[in-house]
């Protein structure tokens, strides 16, 4: 995930750096380029060193993706960065040209086969096989199905000559199906919502395995599944792919969910491949399709055969599932979330409460540019503009025009607007004067800014100085170009929301306005102005676009002094306290002493970690006025990550009870703590532990290393006697020694440490 807060100037500076040191080793760009005063540069590094100057650190390569339309290339863009493919990019596309004429009915077999060397040897000599482009699985598709062909005892060549004598002439891509087709048997496996509880099992991702009854000596790997539930609501709810052999019955993740005892004696591994527990395609949906009235369900019985067509049928439709599914996500919005205006996700750390934020809050308060009009495009153009910026675009579109013209321009009236004060005369007076040149006899201002482009004529008449413009401001042409020729495109998106983290430092200043220097446009001498805070800036864009939804979303919302930081607007943020609603209430900022209301189509989104400070310790004033959403930790997400002898989801659960009984609920882990572990990976699960939920825990308990060691037992804390010599005294006895506890350097196996830490014996390990 790219930072919000990264800027142009950020990217800029970025550049310059790469232009002093280089293009770092293993950081040159595969596909495209960042193009940027004629030298080309990696995107990727350039947006990686940028959040250097924005966040503190470096972004690595895998943090985040690039290529067309990923979020890193929409920033650059969105900066008026240009993006082109690099040299090596045409080979690609001449390449999957030359591959679609064979995907499309027009070439036959046997041509194909005569192309493979020169396929081959094109894309090899291309030297693009390490770059992120997916042909080289497809070349390796073809060269598999190529070899099938070419043998006269492979089961494809066999199946071709019983089917189709002429096989060679028949077009190209109906044998790449045939190939992924012809090696898979297709089954129906049916099963009973009353003796196991398979909705639960599929919703929790845990349904790994099935019982076999029949046809057990012809299931196979690889085979295709229709998993079938019987029941009043009957119907496919998934469709699978068999991944082992029946075999004799081993304990399941999703045993719990039988009903009574587990009587099946043979299973069947398998894997799901399209999940269709939300949206089952039901009996009542297929009963008028010719292509399924032989379909063998609701028949006594746990396995039965079925046909391509059927399996092909069913995939087709659950396919259009999806893509609804897809269509309808786009079309939800706030509203039909129900989102309350002002929310709270709070929950222990690590249970992905700002991932959520990202993940399923940001987009809805993204819109693309083509479902904006023009004035809402302007909006967000000019609500990023300082006043002589926005004064010298219309000035370049003017030429030469007095100030009674400027007011009335549709730029000034949107940065008017967005200002909101009642009168930006004196506003463009000064501007305009402050950035006049020093040779304009006309204006008697002495103190002057940078940069110095306006001019004044002896009959009031306002010009810019183009030359100057376009070596101080250059972006104001391009904008002006955007402006008059508005195409909004469908791949830029504009941000509705906005981020901020609280922080013990954070202030009233900050979030709503305050004092402070003035730091743009170049001040020679130091002065200072009212500035407006993320939070009114916010309500003034909001409030200027009542037809789109708006949000601030406020990281570790509880690490500020809520009370001070929100001040008189605590009142403003209730519901029926915004404007248009029937309580609408306003104030008078105590800086600028001017009105201002918290519009309706704001949201404010909070997280807080319970373990930092507990939901009862929030002000109760900001608690009354904010819908609490829980997000607790979620330790199935772990049940496939596996070591010997445990998995990571019944390492959490114990670690979660032992704290929350020592405790309470609010100190507990998260998931997100073991999430990244891969399977086996010892190393990653000793580092988790020395550099997470140790160091999470001495903070929970304040060094008391025997509540730490009644979580984590003797694979981590060892108890040690003291035996202290101590001088002798009469009349006086020894002390009783209290024992102490350190921690165990992890120099050993973990794996033994966790066994020991769930009270697991040697022997149950794997």
């Amino acid at each position: 995930m790219i930072p919000n807060n990264i800027s142009k100037e950020h990217i800029e500076k970025a550049i310059e750096e790469i232009d002093k040191k280089g293009i770092r080793k293993e950081r040159h760009s595969s596909t495209y380029d960042l193009v940027y005063n004629g030298k080309n540069y990696p995107p990727k590094l350039a947006i990686s060193i940028a959040n250097r100057f924005a966040n503190g650190s470096e972004l690595d390569a895998s943090d985040f993706s690039g290529g067309k339309g990923t979020d890193a290339f929409k920033l650059l863009e969105y900066f008026g960065f240009q993006i082109v493919e690099k040299n090596n990019s045409k080979v690609i596309a001449d390449f999957e040209r030359f591959l679609s004429k064979f995907h499309k009915n027009k070439s036959t077999t046997l041509e194909y086969l005569k192309m493979i060397p020169k396929i081959e040897k094109w894309f090899i000599g291309s030297n693009i096989c390490n770059s992120n482009f997916n042909i080289w699985k497809d070349v390796s598709e073809i060269d598999a199905i190529n070899k099938s062909l070419k043998s006269k005892n492979s089961v494809i060549w066999k199946e071709l000559n019983k089917k189709e004598k002429n096989w060679y002439s028949a077009p190209w891509n109906k044998w790449v199906e045939f190939n992924s087709m012809i090696k898979s048997n297709f089954w129906i496996f049916q099963g009973n919502p009353k003796t196991f509880d398979f909705e639960t099992a599929l919703k929790q991702g845990i349904l790994t395995d099935w019982t076999v009854n029949a046809h057990k000596d012809n299931i196979k790997v690889g085979d295709k599944v229709i998993l079938w539930i019987t029941g009043s609501k009957s119907g496919c709810y998934a469709l699978a792919e068999v991944t082992s052999e029946p075999h004799q019955k081993t304990s399941s993740t999703d045993d719990h969910l039988w009903k009574g005892d587990d009587k099946s004696d043979l299973k069947a591994d398998i894997k799901i491949t399209h999940n269709l527990v939300d949206t089952p395609i039901l009996k009542t949906d297929i009963d008028s399709l010719d292509e399924l009235k032989n379909l063998k369900v609701g028949n006594q019985g746990t396995n039965f055969s079925a046909t391509k067509k059927e399996y092909q049928t069913i995939l087709e439709m659950s396919q259009l599932i999806g893509f609804e599914q897809e269509e309808n996500l786009k079309k939800l919005n706030v509203s039909d979330m129900k989102l309350s205006l002002n929310t709270i996700l709070y929950g222990p750390p690590g249970t992905g409460k700002t991932y959520k934020l990202q993940n399923e809050y940001f987009d809805l308060f993204t819109v693309s540019e083509t479902s904006l009009t023009k004035s809402q495009y302007l909006e967000n153009i000019v609500s990023d503009l300082t006043w002589w910026q926005v004064l010298s675009i219309i000035l370049l579109d003017l030429k030469k025009t007095k100030v009674n013209n400027i007011t009335e321009h549709e730029l000034l009236k949107i940065r008017a607007k967005l200002s909101n004060s009642k009168s930006v005369r004196p506003t463009i007076w000064g501007r305009l004067q402050a950035h006049t040149s020093l040779e304009c006899p006309n204006v008697g201002v002495t103190d002057r800014s940078e940069p110095k482009i306006f001019y004044k004529d002896e009959n009031s008449f306002w010009t810019v100085n183009e030359e100057l413009l376009e070596q101080y401001y250059p972006e104001a042409i391009s904008i002006l170009d955007e402006i008059q020729n508005f195409k909004p495109s469908p791949d830029k998106f504009i941000k509705n929301y906005e981020f901020v983290t609280f922080h013990q430092s954070f202030s009233y200043e900050d979030f709503v306005e305050g004092i402070k220097p003035k730091m743009e446009d170049q001040e020679i001498d130091v002065s200072y102005e009212i500035q407006d805070g993320i939070f009114k800036k916010l309500c003034l864009k909001a409030a200027a676009d009542p037809e789109n939804q708006y949000a601030l979303f406020i990281d570790e919302i509880n690490r500020g002094n809520v009370s001070a930081i929100f001040g008189e607007l605590i009142t403003l943020i209730e519901d029926d306290k915004r404007i248009g609603e029937e309580n609408a209430l306003t104030v008078k900022l105590p800086y600028s002493k001017k009105d201002l209301g918290v519009p309706s189509n704001l949201h404010i989104i909070g997280t807080m970690n319970t373990a930092d400070r507990s939901v009862e310790a929030l002000d109760t004033a900001l608690r009354r006025r904010f819908a609490f959403e829980e997000i607790m930790p979620l330790p199935h997400l772990l049940q496939n990550i596996s070591f010997d002898g445990f998995d990571l989801q019944e390492v959490l659960e114990t670690i979660n009870k032992r704290i929350e009984a020592l405790l309470d609920r609010d100190h507990c882990i998260g998931h997100s703590y073991f999430i990244k572990i891969q399977s086996k990976d010892t190393i990653a699960l000793k580092q988790t532990f020395e550099n997470k939920i140790i160091p999470l825990l001495q903070e929970y308990f304040y060094q008391d290393y025997e509540k730490i060691a009644l979580i984590l037992g003797q694979g981590f804390i060892e108890r040690k006697e003291i035996k202290v010599e101590f001088a002798s005294f009469s009349k006086l006895d020894e002390p009783e020694m209290i024992p102490s506890y350190e921690l165990i350097k992890q120099n050993e196996d973990i794996e033994d440490s966790v066994r020991k830490l769930l009270n697991r014996k040697d022997e149950e390990a794997q």
